[in-house]
């Protein structure tokens, strides 16, 4: 291996990285990929076998024993890199990250996927669906992603095509209705973040508790027990949600609580969607009132249906066209609250065609607006450059390096 070949890559002379390609966290398997110059000794050190990574390079996959292990699957992957390339799959859990352990020990230096990805892809539709892969948490998200690169592929030939034959309000109105859909498609692999806010003892850390099927927040009768921004991730009807679950928004004297209430109004500023949490059981007070008028957006929530709801409680739903009853006790109304969610989230936004691509990523939907502003500012061989770049799927990660790409015309003048 060549200097010129490690420093086109990205690295030092001598150097292999080591990544996780599957999310962190526990699953039946995992899958790490190392790449580098020194990534055939480094992969070739910690086998008790050592002969079987020749069988991986010439078969393209092999089994192979991991010191003291259960069995890995190994694949060696030509590329056309000036590096070499191996995916590791072993169990998941604690046993990948005794692998990961192992690789570093060897030599290799561990770095974001990303890192890994820019190198063999650079700037993509490919490079795309493999840094955000990872961070989908349900098969129908991931499934989706899984589509986009042969999805724009297809497209981005027929848009060459058309830009090609001048059709160029064809084009525009492709780019249009893949934007429109962008809010709905961004969060495939993007979770929805939503901020749970109220008065102290509404019964918020309960509601997180609910939704999470776990003591996920302490719950205490003493107000101000939620220190600080308390935050767990659930899935429903294939959509992700952040759920934070914040400090009660009052004026504290105690400088831990304070801090706590100031991560709350930050918290507040990054959400998508706001859960305003009332106590259906309690009066309402000024504070309960100076948080409508705060958050007229947010979703109210009254909570503790379980108990008798206070009548002093309809003057404050009086203003209100809509709430949604939950009692986070019983772990009632929790479909309803969510359900709602996603209306507003959504709002008129269709699901995309899944015959279609989708701007699945903010690097996706920047790239898809200046196509988008080229056509109309009829840079017409400049869109066509960016969309053979961008969109159009370069030769896949084991696939021969010689591997001839589709001839697009780009010349359109």
């Amino acid at each position: 291996m060549t200097n010129d070949a490690a420093e086109q890559f990205g690295q030092t002379p001598g150097e292999a990285v080591v990544t996780m390609l599957t999310a962190p966290s526990s699953s039946a398997l995992a899958v790490l990929a190392v790449a580098g110059p020194e990534a055939r000794r480094i992969v070739q050190s910690c086998l008790l076998n050592p002969h079987r990574l020749e069988v991986a390079e010439e078969s393209g996959v092999a089994t192979a024993r991991w010191h003291d292990l259960e069995p890995i699957v190994l694949r060696a992957r030509p590329t056309g890199l000036p590096v070499p390339y191996y995916e590791i799959s072993c169990h998941g859990g604690t046993r990948v990250w005794y692998v990961l352990q192992d690789v570093v020990k060897a030599g290799a230096r561990r770095v974001n996927p990303e890192v890994l990805f820019d190198q063999i892809y650079g700037q993509t539709i490919t490079r795309e669906l493999y840094v955000h892969l990872p961070r989908t948490a349900t098969a129908d998200a991931a499934a989706a992603l899984l589509a986009q690169p042969s999805l724009w592929d297809k497209l981005g030939t027929a848009l060459l095509q058309q830009l090609r034959s001048n059709q160029t309000e064809r084009v525009l109105a492709t780019l249009n209705d893949i934007l429109a859909h962008a809010p709905y498609a961004t969060h495939y692999a993007i979770p929805w973040r939503v901020a749970l806010v109220g008065r102290p003892n509404v019964g918020k850390s309960s509601l997180l508790n609910a939704l999470a099927g776990f003591q996920r927040a302490v719950v205490h009768d003493a107000p101000g027990t939620t220190r600080d921004v308390v935050t767990e991730t659930i899935a429903y009807l294939g959509w992700v949600f952040e759920i934070h679950d914040t400090a009660g928004l009052r004026d504290a004297a105690d400088p831990i609580e304070a801090e706590g209430v100031r991560r709350t109004r930050e918290a507040t500023r990054t959400a998508d969607l706001i859960w305003l949490v009332v106590d259906g059981s309690a009066a309402p007070d000024a504070l309960d009132e100076e948080l409508l008028r705060t958050y007229p957006q947010a979703i109210l929530v009254v909570n503790k249906t379980d108990l008798p709801r206070n009548p002093l409680l309809e003057r404050l739903l009086a203003n209100r066209s809509a709430f949604v009853s939950v009692s986070a006790r019983f772990s009632r109304g929790l479909n309803e609250l969510l359900d709602a969610s996603l209306k507003k989230l959504l709002g008129t936004v269709r699901p995309p065609d899944p015959e279609r691509p989708a701007a699945f990523s903010p690097a996706v939907v920047r790239w898809c607006q200046e196509l988008r502003e080229l056509v109309e500012s009829g840079e017409l061989d400049a869109a066509a450059e960016l969309l053979e770049c961008r969109f159009c799927r370069p030769p896949r990660l084991g696939s021969p390096a010689n591997e001839p790409r589709p001839s697009h015309p780009t010349n359109l003048t």
